[in-house]
């Protein structure tokens, strides 16, 4: 049942919509599964996760259930469904605010509280081991995004965010480690992008101290991307590369364009034409960082 409706939701949303008159149903079945007593608890939310980044509906009955979901979830004590709960929650903000939904003031004011859960009540516990940071950072990344028009002042926080992990060690011998790099490296493009939606030209008072600061920036994550990753190189990490690199031309401009011109830049381009679905978008990025 859990597999037949994740893939449900992973359809196109005009063949989701086909099934709206179901939605009610489901949702009761996962107010049967969703109890942390429930042996198919994990997977039962793993799913409905999918459901969060899939649905974009106006149907507050749907979307306060999930939320209900959530909190059950957040107060499991598992660190591996805390994780997931806290993706959810951050898609949550995405459905929400994006769409200016009815409740869109309420995760506004309840900002706070869910970012300093998944910092310092994750990412700063030791139960939360390296291998739950990939996602707890998209979570971060993703609530940022969705609120970054009205959460400017966190800027200084996020950076530090930034700093901390992109020093993060990788060892890089078999391929799990590179699957884990990539992972990281997705989540960290990912939190460098809502960082730059926080950005404000007078948190950089001139013109060298604004070049050193992107110098710090790109060559933190991007540059270490492009020098380990060759050959191994991932859709998901890759995509989320591209929309960085669009993200810091729509931020900086003719100011960050001597930086984006970085060789290593080109090359991440390069390698994102090696992968077929994301053709396209390279080609764009690569078209834009030639016009910057």
């Amino acid at each position: 049942v859990l597999s037949l409706l994740s893939n449900l939701f992973r359809l196109p949303m005009s063949k989701i919509r086909v099934f709206e008159p179901l939605f009610g149903r489901i949702m009761n079945i996962f107010e049967q599964l969703l109890n942390p007593q429930s042996p198919v608890f994990e997977d039962a939310l793993k799913a409905c996760s999918i459901i969060c980044q899939s649905w974009h509906s106006n149907s507050s009955d749907i979307l306060e259930k999930i939320n209900k979901f959530i909190g059950i979830a957040l107060q499991s004590g598992n660190p591996a469904i805390i994780t997931d709960a806290a993706h959810m929650r951050a898609c949550l903000y995405e459905t929400y605010i994006k769409n200016n939904l009815p409740q869109k003031r309420t995760f506004l004011d309840k900002f706070e509280e869910d970012y300093q859960m998944v910092v310092q009540g994750c990412l700063n516990d030791t139960r939360f081991t390296k291998d739950f940071y990939p996602t707890l950072l998209k979570s971060v990344a993703r609530m940022i995004a969705a609120c970054s028009e009205f959460k400017k002042d966190y800027f200084s926080q996020v950076l530090v965010l930034y700093q901390y992990y992109s020093q993060m060690p990788l060892i890089l011998k078999n391929e799990s480690d590179f699957e884990y790099a990539n992972d990281y490296f997705e989540a960290m493009f990912s939190l460098l992008s809502s960082l730059l939606l926080l950005y404000d030209r007078s948190q950089t008072q001139t013109r060298t101290q604004l070049l050193k600061f992107l110098k710090m920036l790109m060559e933190n994550i991007p540059k270490k991307y492009a020098n380990l990753m060759v050959g191994h190189f991932s859709k998901g990490s890759m995509k989320s590369a591209l929309k960085f690199l669009n993200t810091w031309n729509d931020v900086f401009y003719r100011d960050g364009n001597i930086i984006l011109h970085r060789r290593y830049n080109y090359e991440i381009v390069f390698w994102a034409m090696t992968i077929e679905e994301l053709k396209g978008d390279a080609c764009n990025t690569l078209e834009m960082i030639n016009e910057a």
